[in-house]
């Protein structure tokens, strides 16, 4: 197989853990592609820490700012939602019209923007290993999860045959041509998990090993179920919600450490989506709203 030239967007603890892992086979010319130039260039001179247990390897990475970036065959976007319109407007430009795009956000906020794009080949996606970055080129890597990339308009058999080559019980991937259940899955792990979290301060092995915590966990279910039927598959979603909390038990969701760190956090994406769709269903919801004001609260009040 040829070579591609790869940009990651995003110097968090996605776009470097991905970095880490694509670089090993040298199937791809890396870039990763960071918002400040001071990032870049620690990047580029130290390469990056990967921390797994007791085991701390290191990469050698060429690292830009995301105003520097060129002309590519693949783009993976890493940035959170609201942090999308640093790439969005430039990937209209004549130079990225054959670049074949990757958005790797949680929620589904971000479909709207995408679908105006002119690209012919694109993809979105969900990452579930669990990784954080301790410092601007140093991460941590806590757990495996599946990486499952949704067909959002056209195929890229080149990037798609490269990357399943990568496809490991280390690093499990595959391709999926329903790109909505991909997003509608994870999107309702996340909706759980990530603003009750958030909220209680908990890590999330609590939202089931507290009763009063594991009936809030609940009643955001049931309003998920209220706005996206789950039917027959009502218990197997919860199921599935339920292990991924035992699963992660002693993590921090990233919306936790996202206002720990004073960050903002992916909130519009995830319950925004779901408040449009109640909206437009005409579903009458409660809690999920109650926990957008009030994550978006503590967003501002940190941010001040």
């Amino acid at each position: 197989m040829m070579g591609m030239n790869v940009g990651i967007v995003g110097g968090g603890a996605m776009g470097q853990f991905l970095y880490t892992q694509l670089q090993q086979k040298h199937l791809f010319c890396l870039t990763l592609y960071t918002r400040t130039k001071e990032q870049a260039n620690q990047v580029s001179q130290q390469g990056i820490y990967l921390y797994n247990g007791n085991q701390r390897k290191h990469y050698s990475a060429i690292a830009e700012s995301i105003d520097k970036i060129k002309q590519t065959d693949v783009l993976i976007v890493t940035l959170k939602q609201y942090a999308l319109k640093k790439i969005l407007p430039i990937l209209y430009c004549q130079e990225f019209q054959n670049t074949t795009l990757v958005f790797l956000q949680n929620g589904m906020g971000h479909l709207e923007e995408i679908e105006k794009l002119p690209q012919s080949k694109i993809y979105v996606g969900t990452v579930s290993h669990g990784v954080t970055k301790v410092h601007t080129n140093e991460i941590i890597h806590k757990g495996i999860g599946p990486i499952l990339f949704g067909r959002f308009r056209g195929i890229d058999n080149n990037f798609e045959n490269h990357m399943l080559t990568f496809n490991q019980e280390k690093f499990p991937l595959q391709f999926l041509s329903d790109f909505q259940k991909v997003l509608l899955d994870k999107l309702y792990i996340n909706a759980v998990i990530n603003p009750l979290t958030a909220l209680l301060n908990v890590k999330n092995g609590a939202l089931i090993q507290n009763e009063n915590f594991r009936e809030m966990a609940h009643s955001i279910f049931e309003e998920l179920d209220l706005v996206f039927s789950f039917q027959e598959k009502k218990e197997e979603v919860w199921h599935s919600i339920v292990q991924v909390i035992q699963a992660t038990a002693h993590n921090e969701s990233s919306m936790l450490q996202d206002l720990k760190n004073n960050k903002l956090t992916e909130i519009d994406g995830i319950y925004g989506y779901i408040m449009r769709e109640a909206n437009k269903k005409k579903k009458d919801i409660r809690y999920i709203p109650f926990l957008y004001n009030a994550i978006s609260g503590l967003e501002r009040r940190n941010l001040q």
